[in-house]
């Protein structure tokens, strides 16, 4: 007698293979969710830091004749010439966004002295809400993190 092969997939043979990928993917969200947020933080912690040395490097170097600094604000930092914020030269401001994904705890201002980089040592806190990054720069003008 004459069989008759069916290819394919049974009913339940599909239920099974879907519900393992549902599993891997309930499993798989929550990591690529805090490998993202991770990034986040290495990101605005790297960002910061390159301000920070464009900053000390401005003022080595005498750039214009002025001490250079950073301010920091919820959304921003500026870069500025001059010995404190409130008496920067506002015309030679830049601007650079942050992002909104991480808060940042410490001083609000640092300056580095003109020629010698030397500033008031003080430290950041940078947190995505799960892990902190810290930042620190002593008074000789060494950038730690």
């Amino acid at each position: 007698m004459y069989q008759r092969h069916q290819y394919g997939f049974t009913l339940i043979e599909l239920i099974i293979v879907i519900g393992l990928f549902a599993l891997l993917v309930a499993f798989g969200l929550p990591v690529a969710g805090n490998l993202y947020t991770d990034y986040v933080l290495i990101s605005e912690r790297d960002q910061f830091l390159a301000i920070l040395r464009k900053t000390r490097n401005q003022a080595l170097t005498n750039l214009d004749a002025q001490s250079h600094g950073v301010h920091i604000a919820s959304t921003s930092y500026t870069v500025f010439e001059g010995a404190t914020w409130a008496g920067r030269i506002q015309d030679k401001d830049e601007n650079i966004s942050r992002s909104s994904a991480v808060t940042m705890n410490g001083t609000s201002d640092i300056v580095f002295t003109a020629l010698s980089g030397i500033t008031a040592s003080t430290s950041w806190n940078l947190s995505n809400g799960i892990k902190i990054s810290h930042v620190t720069v002593n008074s000789e003008g060494t950038i730690n993190w």
